[in-house]
């Protein structure tokens, strides 16, 4: 159920920062024009409405999908713990505040992240995890959004024409980076949840063979006369 929730939210998040970074794309379009002349005002006040509202939804979004998100990586981590008997390195509280804590999350998130898949996917305790390359690109993805959404909040002081175009541009490259973390978030919940539950064959849709063509004749097998010796 967790995992269902966070990759429906996950998606949701990533559809709202898509409209969000087309938005910003028209607003940056609009800048450009705007040196020309006066832009008519309904044109402008759609591309803020649309940028306001995508960001709302966005926010509201991603903020499920952290939530969800941690109660899922606390109860697959118990499930593994669980199974293989291993008691995890960290604790829950330490997992928590490496998901959610600003600049710690930069370093900690792809490490529990990278600790859930190694054991997830019944790799030996000893042994180092090595993040698969799905995990190693939502990590990169990851840590360039932080560092672009950090230039953003910066680049949010300067109240410069040119500092505005910026903060456009910025936007847009912060959203679609944005939109990358989400849907190889969907993905990684996806591929770890099935580690840990397989999809149960009696669940399966069973595949029925309804005709042959072309198939070569069945070899049948030989007329024993009655009473003969087998």
């Amino acid at each position: 159920m967790l995992a269902r929730n966070a990759v429906v939210a996950l998606w949701l998040t990533a559809a709202a920062l898509g409209a969000a970074a087309i938005g910003e794309g028209w607003r940056f379009v609009l800048v450009l024009l705007s040196r020309n002349g006066a832009l008519p005002r309904g044109v402008v006040a759609f591309s803020d409405a649309l940028v306001v509202t995508a960001g709302v939804v966005s926010m509201l979004s991603a903020a499920a999908s952290i939530t969800v998100g941690v109660l899922w990586v606390v109860y697959a981590r118990w499930m593994v713990a669980k199974a293989t008997g291993h008691i995890p390195a960290r604790t829950t509280r330490q997992v928590v505040l490496g998901l959610i804590a600003p600049m710690l999350n930069v370093v900690l998130a792809g490490s529990v992240l990278a600790e859930l898949e190694h054991s997830a996917g019944g790799r030996s305790a000893a042994d180092r995890p090595r993040p698969s390359r799905l995990l190693l690109g939502w990590w990169a993805s990851w840590v360039v959004g932080q560092a672009l959404f950090g230039i953003a909040l910066l680049n949010s002081f300067d109240g410069s024409v040119q500092g505005m175009a910026n903060g456009i541009e910025l936007h847009l490259f912060a959203d679609l980076v944005a939109v990358v973390v989400a849907v190889t978030g969907a993905i990684l919940v996806n591929r770890i949840t099935t580690l840990l539950e397989p999809i149960d064959a009696d669940a399966m849709h069973r595949l029925r063979v309804v005709k042959v063509i072309n198939a070569p004749e069945p070899q049948l097998r030989p007329v024993r006369p009655l009473g003969s010796l087998r």
